[in-house]
């Protein structure tokens, strides 16, 4: 056939072409106008325009193209086939190919057509197109293009369109891309892949509740903006190193669901709303993070493991805002000295999740406040890290969550204000709670705070310029259950206070410290006295309706060179001190106190048979008063 004006071959309804070969210029090898039920099989059509294609269905529907190679060997606009306005046509094992020209397939204003078991390829174009196109399926096909910009599967428009085992690449460009309000589309069982300056295997612009599912995708799926309600289920995605292989930008409302994200995800722009569900997020890079919620709010992952070795497992914070996000049901894991978590936002939750890390903190935050955390696991194994570390954050609250190091701190907290554990367990193998710098407002209540028995190791351990600690109803234990170094208006009540250590104590006021009230505690020596208070500590200082045991402590309560101003009342207290044959004990040790002290009404017994130490000036003392004015002791 030659080069016919209209077409080389015009096919009307109800006509079959069997081991036909056309092959035309600037015209259509195949031309179906208005065409139904019409069959062409084994054939082949070729033509070299740069305005027609060498197959075109206009108005055509019920036709069946079997077998069929098409080409267009020079075509600036054109295309290999193009279906326009019809439907119900098939496509079955068929081979396309816009060697120059702007497409392989393209669907447009088509609804219901099949195209299964083809290679469809455009080098400079789009694979297939399919635009404002509906209820079309592609199935067990191929579709190929190696234009950058373009993609090999585009949609644009299209809606409920179903994709199914289809191989779509473009190593300069796009793998799929679903654009401008298609909506409602299905892909699955599918492998897609992107290269290229943006190496999107899978991207969605103005899309949304689209369906991914069960496919690999091999460089990097991308939501933009305008993308939303969007699923992304089983499925495995990565990418080249040092990218994310999941990135949501402004994209809201989206799912991603028991899918293997190997190379992580980053959600910015104002991502909101996403839920992440039974994922797994890893990377192995210092800079990129396995899941990175960036500009990114209100989005919800739960039920997934995320691992870093290299760097942090989870990020939260580092644009201009990352709140009211929720982790559950989650592990997070990393091996080096930056953290399993860092948290950088605000009002995040977290629940029943496990973070730990083996090199650095277990979970940091930093300029993040009115947290929470509850029921969960924080531990790490550093020593030079605290399982958690709180830097300039502020108002966050752990419940019922357990936080260890087996190696160093398990609690750090540097210039943070009131924040709380409640029904939580704290250890740490030096410190189990440290503040330094600047801590305004602290409550422990209804926990467990263990430290190392060492010298200089504590439980709760509170260093100058820390203020307004509240410890109630809790067990304390440490070489030095709670250590007052400098630290200002201290309440300790309804508590256990166990010190542990050689030369240590329940509870050391020391160093400038200021105010104590201690309330209804039971308070266990450690070797030095169940309660110690010098340093020149002042303010008011009071002790009532305590139960100090001493053990082998050498007192119980002492008191030695306070402040000249410290107003000191010890009231209504049970002091049981030791009997020592190898040193002087005493109930209550008082001495060098310029400003003097109240002691009133409390009960000094001696519950242990032993001898008390007979060197000279010695023996075990109820009370003892040395250098001190100002005293007032009675009812005692």
């Amino acid at each position: 056939f030659g080069n016919y004006t209209q077409a080389g071959i015009v096919l009307s309804s109800w006509t079959t072409v069997s081991y036909t070969s056309v092959t035309v210029a600037n015209t259509y090898a195949f031309y179906l106008p208005g065409s139904t039920m019409t069959t062409v099989s084994y054939s082949s059509a070729a033509n070299s325009s740069g305005s027609k294609q060498a197959i075109y269905l206009e108005n055509a529907s019920s036709n069946t193209l079997t077998g069929v190679v098409a080409t267009n060997n020079l075509a600036v606009s054109g295309g290999a086939v193009r279906i326009f306005n019809g439907g119900y046509n098939s496509v079955v094992q068929s081979s396309f190919s816009a060697v120059d020209g702007q497409f392989g397939l393209h669907l447009y204003v088509s609804t219901s057509n099949n195209i299964s078991g083809s290679h469809i390829s455009a080098p400079n174009g789009y694979g297939t197109r399919i635009e404002g196109s509906n209820y079309n399926t592609i199935s067990q096909s191929t579709t190929t293009s190696s234009l950058e910009g373009a993609a090999a599967l585009y949609f644009t428009g299209g809606a409920s369109n179903t994709v199914i085992a289809v191989f779509a690449s473009n190593l300069a460009g796009y793998g799929v891309h679903l654009n401008n309000n298609s909506h409602y589309n299905a892909i699955s069982q599918s492998t897609a892949i992107g290269g290229g300056p943006t190496p999107y295997s899978l991207y969605l612009t103005g899309s949304s509740s689209n369906v991914i599912t069960g496919s690999y995708l091999a460089s990097v799926a991308f939501f933009d903006s305008n993308a939303s309600s969007n699923t992304l289920s089983f499925s495995t995605v990565t990418s080249a190193a040092g990218t994310y292989g999941l990135q949501l930008s402004g994209a809201d409302s989206n799912h991603i669901t028991g899918s293997n994200l190997m190379t992580g995800a980053h959600l910015d722009g104002s991502a909101n709303f996403n839920t992440l569900t039974g994922n797994r997020f890893s990377q192995s890079n210092f800079l990129t993070y396995a899941l990175f919620l960036q500009t990114a709010s209100s989005n919800t992952v739960t039920q997934s493991f995320i691992n870093n070795p290299l760097g942090y497992a989870l990020s939260i914070g580092g644009g201009t805002g990352a709140n009211n996000n929720t982790i559950s049901q989650t592990t997070m894991t990393s091996s080096v000295a930056g953290g399993a978590l860092f948290l950088g936002g605000n009002e995040n939750a977290f629940i029943q999740d496990y973070i730990a890390d083996s090199a650095g903190y277990g979970a940091q935050l930093s300029f993040a406040n009115d947290n929470t955390f509850l029921q969960s696991t924080i531990t790490n194994t550093s020593g030079a890290q605290a399982a958690l570390y709180l830097s300039n954050a502020d108002r966050n609250i752990f419940t019922q969550t357990s936080i260890s190091n087996s190696a160093g701190a398990g609690a750090h907290l540097e210039f943070a204000t009131n924040n709380s554990f409640l029904e939580s367990t704290v250890k740490g193998a030096n410190y189990g709670i440290r503040t330094l710098q600047t801590n305004a407002g602290l409550t422990i209540s209804l926990s467990t705070v263990t430290g190392g028995s060492a010298v200089g190791n504590a439980g709760v351990y509170m260093e100058f310029q820390t203020s307004n600690i509240a410890i109630s109803n809790s067990y304390v234990q440490g070489s030095t259950a709670v250590w007052l170094n400098g630290a200002a208006t201290t309440s300790v009540n309804s508590s256990f206070l166990a010190g542990t250590g050689v030369g240590a104590s329940g509870l050391w006021m020391t160093n400038n410290a200021v105010a104590l009230t201690m309330s209804s505690n039971t308070v266990l020596g450690g070797g030095l006295a169940g309660i110690v208070l010098d340093g020149n500590s002042g303010g008011v200082i009071t002790l009532s309706t305590n139960t100090i045991i001493a053990r082998t402590a050498i007192a119980g309560i002492g008191a030695v060179t306070l402040s000249p101003s410290a107003s000191l009342w010890i009231t209504s207290n049970t002091i049981i001190p030791s009997l020592n044959a190898g040193a002087t004990t005493y109930g209550l040790y008082l001495d060098s106190l310029a400003g003097g002290a109240t002691v009133q009404n409390n009960g000094i017994y001696y519950r242990t048979a032993g001898a008390a130490f007979n060197g000279a000036g010695a023996g075990a003392y109820g009370i003892f008063a040395g250098a001190s004015s100002g005293l007032r002791i009675d009812h005692n």
